[in-house]
């Protein structure tokens, strides 16, 4: 079976590559003929013109600084570039936002749309591509799609009331928008697990990169904002390990510390296996900490804490948010029960929708 991936798979963010390439490796060992469709959103005029250096090159006054900032983003790049070729199939053909898709539509014998944030209508600058609009014959199917925000706009209503009737079958992310779905269009959608969770940990091992110089025990810091709270997390859980903290962040302040700067998806695997505890305010980060069965603390984001607070419900680990007070330690037997069963639902869902089973 053909089957044609549409995701966010060009972004330097490592979620999103992670997430393509564990569900992409998924149908593979299924034995699908899978690639990822080479496409790319519909995209502003203004955006073609900030590349990453220059968004993080701005932040800094100081000339030397943005020459390190270039410099760290463009190693950051080349490694996510790698990391694409070496691990992910694309379609020998490109595509430039929805016009080139409607002009010569890619043919497969199943379309899966998913996962991460693309069915936001922000994000992708309202490209129908991610609702399948393009395809005339075919499997239309999503996997762990999401809206990424709690209240869906005009766009998104209009898209779910033109397109989604049609999918084959459909699975997102998060409770709250099954529930929205149901409610309000009568489209019923399973709930599935992120991605990277079809993936067991031997499997992320093997996609490693080392990382030179770094402390035998470190708490682990993954930053998607400034918080006051991680820092200090992270600050109270070194004290106690006696250890050194490790930054990944891309956030425009300064962190006092060594910050793992231009790496890439490999070596973010890497920081992970190998950290003694983790501080994070992302999904992923919180993700591949119960994958690599770390202790960890979760500081809430500012605005993104949907994702989190329904992997750490599902694992029984609302308790590892941070507060004062002492958490209870891990039973990683438990969360393994816990998860797996959600795992296997999520395996099913796709051998069900492809008719594998």
């Amino acid at each position: 079976m053909k089957v044609g991936m549409l995701t966010f798979h060009k972004a330097d963010n490592y979620g999103a590559v992670l997430q393509a390439h564990a569900l992409q490796n998924y149908l593979i060992q299924l034995g699908c003929e899978a690639e990822i469709i080479d496409y790319r959103p519909n995209i502003k005029r203004e955006d073609k013109r900030l590349s990453l250096a220059r968004k993080l090159g701005k932040y800094f006054s100081n000339p030397i600084d943005r020459v390190k900032a270039r410099k760290y983003a463009r190693a950051r790049t080349e490694k996510f570039d790698h990391f694409r070729k070496k691990n992910l199939i694309l379609s020998e053909e490109s595509y430039n936002g929805d016009s080139s898709m409607e002009a010569d539509p890619p043919y497969y014998d199943c379309y899966i749309v998913g996962s991460d944030q693309v069915w936001n209508t922000d994000l992708s600058n309202r490209s129908k591509a991610f609702y399948l609009h393009f395809v005339k014959e075919g499997k239309k199917i999503s996997y762990a799609a999401s809206f990424g925000k709690s209240d869906l706009g005009p766009w998104e209503d209009i898209y779910i009331r033109n397109y989604l009737d049609e999918f084959d079958s459909i699975s997102i992310r998060e409770k709250h928008h099954a529930r929205i779905l149901a409610d309000q269009y009568n489209i019923q959608a399973q709930v599935t697990l992120d991605p990277v969770f079809l993936l067991n940990k031997t499997e992320w091992k093997l996609l490693r990169r080392p990382i030179e110089d770094l402390p035998e025990r470190y708490v682990l810091v993954y930053a998607l904002e400034y918080s006051e709270d991680l820092f200090e997390a992270a600050e109270k859980k070194a004290a106690e390990l006696d250890c050194q903290i490790i930054y990944i962040s891309l956030i425009k302040e300064k962190i006092k510390g060594r910050t793992l700067k231009g790496i890439g998806p490999s070596e973010f695997l890497y920081a992970f296996s190998k950290a003694a505890y983790v501080c994070t305010n992302s999904f992923h980060g919180v993700s591949f900490s119960i994958i690599f069965k770390k202790d960890f603390t979760v500081i809430e984001h500012s605005s993104r804490n949907m994702r989190i607070d329904n992997i750490l419900d599902l694992c029984g680990l609302s308790h590892r948010k941070y507060s004062e007070n002492d958490m209870a330690d891990i039973d990683y037997e438990e969360v393994e029960e816990k998860i797996n069963t959600y795992i296997q639902e999520s395996k099913d869902y796709i051998k069900e929708s492809l008719s594998i089973i």
